[in-house]
């Protein structure tokens, strides 16, 4: 039986709860609304600012407010413990009687949002085991999360994790890159459970950072968005994760496991501050493994004059995706290699609306197999709009539209060293029909058992040359040049020739005007 002061102290802290919630609920009233830029020039998504926008934000708070006030029931609870342990403050999350996470995980994030430093940063650890997750944590500057061997089960239906919070981005008004510095989230795996949810959400969601480290994770099942998601970011590397499972919930055509994208609007990356078209710069995704998703990595958003700048895709392996493997829009300085792609809808689709010559790209030693899309045409590697690229070694199996097309005055320095065996569809290499693409060389091609159509298309261009060209075992193999075009061919070999030319090249009125010396 409880005495006198037992049910005092209780009655004391029920009351202290309650007028807590009072006063965060009061002070919301008075929050301001975010502040909107708008958003002008938008080549791919136009968001509009609307109430509808507001009262999303709101609905945010409220979700805040209301895991807030549950998280008070638990003041005074043991949830954590300190030690020191190098330059870290060590501080070790305390299972939960029902394995429940936020309460003590968000209390020992909040401890480090307050006293984490440069020079002397936390380091938070949820131990091994499994646990559910009923809130959304949130992470803040010169933190360290390890999870290694924990099992983390979305409960709530929305996103896992994000750094800052919803209410702080619209009272504080974020801009720019630099609002937190310096966090890193190295394993576990957190499985978003979109498989049983109808919700749409990120399980993970960066902004307004610099220096983020994402690495050793297992993210699984999203639900019509994205497995990660950044933006405004600089300075990110995304290594050794493994991302699985996608549900479109009513999406149509697939959303990217990793997304890189564009403070736009509230359609692109709302709730973090001001719509300010910040970007991402020096983006590392390297040793990863996207299988049975429906993108790999890409951005499907920009605006007039903003790019993504210095963007590295490298080691990766793409296995069983429906659509692209990866899409890149209005990348600036970018590297894609190594990746081995395989059973995709499509390869690497690389778009730009700027057709600048500082736009350099560097797409060498992938391996790709296409399959099937879906409501689609499939090809293993597409440009459009592309200037000042490099292509070269890498090997495409593509049972689609084409190897590689080129196309929407695409100019390309140097295609070189490359394999296409077996396109089913239109031609192993498309060049710009009607687009005045431009490739300055095309050498050492191998083309390898083309069943269709021609090897080779040549719209029309400026000043090529074709170099060094092999075409072995195609039905119908035959290089076609239209009108206009002015090449230089030499020492192109060409091995069991097809039904008609193997190398056909035309004049304006379609007459015949060399074929290439054919080995037996």
């Amino acid at each position: 039986m409880k005495n006198k002061n037992d049910i005092y102290k209780t009655k004391k802290y029920k009351a202290g709860a309650v007028i807590l919630i009072i006063l965060v609920l009061l002070c919301s009233i008075g929050f301001p609304k975010p502040s909107y830029a708008d958003s002008q020039e938008i080549t791919i998504s136009t968001p509009e600012e609307s109430e509808s926008e507001v009262e999303d934000s709101e609905k945010d708070y409220a979700k805040e407010i209301s895991t807030f006030s549950l998280a008070i029931a638990k003041i005074g609870s043991s949830s954590y413990t300190t030690a020191k342990a190098g330059k870290y403050t060590v501080l070790t999350v305390e299972s939960d009687d029902d394995n429940e996470l936020y309460y003590n995980c968000q209390k020992a994030l909040n401890y480090a949002k307050e006293n984490a430093t440069v020079t002397n940063p936390c380091k938070v650890i949820i131990p091994a085991g499994s646990y559910n997750l009923k809130a959304s944590l949130s992470i803040y500057s010169n933190t360290y999360l390890y999870a290694k061997g924990a099992y983390i089960k979305n409960r709530h239906g929305s996103r896992m994790l994000r750094n800052g919070k919803t209410i702080e981005a619209a009272i504080e008004k974020w801009t720019g890159y630099s609002k937190f510095k310096n966090i890193t989230i190295d394993g576990g795996t957190w499985n978003g459970n979109g498989t049983s949810k109808s919700e749409q959400f990120s399980n993970f969601r960066f902004g307004r950072v610099t220096g983020l480290i994402i690495k050793n994770l297992k993210v699984l099942n999203n639900t019509g968005a994205h497995h990660i998601e950044i933006a405004a970011a600089k300075n990110v590397r995304i290594t050794n994760c493994y991302f699985s499972g996608y549900k479109s919930g009513g999406i149509k055509g697939g959303k990217e496991a990793i997304q890189l994208d564009i403070m736009l609007g509230k359609d692109t990356f709302r709730s973090f501050g001001k719509y300010d078209k910040a970007t991402c710069y020096d983006i590392v995704i390297k040793n990863n493994v996207f299988k049975n998703v429906s993108r790999g990595v890409g951005t499907h958003s920009v605006s007039s004059g903003r790019y993504y700048n210095n963007i590295t895709i490298s080691n990766n392996r793409f296995i069983n995706l429906k659509s692209y493997a990866i899409n890149g829009l209005n990348f600036r300085n970018c590297v894609i290699s190594h990746n081995v792609i395989s059973n995709v809808g499509s390869g690497i689709y690389m778009q730009s609306t700027n057709n600048k010559s500082t736009m350099k790209y560097y797409i060498h030693h992938n391996n790709i197999k296409v399959g099937k899309m879906f409501g689609g045409q499939a090809f293993g590697m597409r440009f459009s709009g592309i200037k000042s690229a490099i292509i070269y070694s890498n090997k495409i199996i593509s049972g689609g539209k084409y190897g590689i097309g080129l196309v929407d005055k695409s100019n390309i320095r140097n295609l070189k060293n490359n394999i296409v065996r077996r396109t089913s569809n239109k031609s192993a290499i498309y060049i710009g029909k009607g687009s005045k693409s431009l490739v300055k060389t095309l050498k050492s091609i191998t083309i390898v058992k083309v069943s269709y159509k021609t090897g080779i298309i040549v719209g029309k261009t400026q000043a090529n040359e074709i170099i060094g060209l092999k075409i072995n075992n195609s039905k119908i193999a035959r290089t076609k040049v239209k009108k206009n075009s002015k090449f230089v061919i030499k020492s192109n070999k060409i091995s069991k020739k097809g039904e008609k030319m193997t190398i056909w090249f035309t004049d304006k009125k379609n007459n015949l005007i060399k074929v290439s010396k054919i080995i037996k």
